[in-house]
């Protein structure tokens, strides 16, 4: 089964973005919110070298943001990706 965490935070058009692209795929994800524990929004910092939310990962692979997950399901990737699972 495929297993997707979604780091977000409250007010963030692109989390939005990225849970409802997943919601039309009808795939579970877990939503981790950065917003009420600075330490760990701070590991998640360093561990994507990113600053920015969301921040998706499918299967322990990260994806990046809402913009490589769009970029993935226009090529087709995010199917193959869900179904490889």
């Amino acid at each position: 089964m495929t297993h997707i965490d979604i780091y977000l935070r409250d007010k963030c058009s692109q989390c939005n973005l990225a849970k409802s692209l997943l919601d039309t795929k009808g795939v579970p994800y877990n939503e981790i919110n950065l917003d009420y524990n600075d330490a760990l929004a701070f590991k998640v910092m360093r561990a994507f070298n990113q600053r920015s939310v969301p921040q998706i990962v499918i299967n322990n692979t990260a994806i990046g943001g809402y913009e490589a997950l769009e970029k993935l399901e226009s090529n087709g990737g995010l199917d193959s990706i869900l179904t490889a699972a």
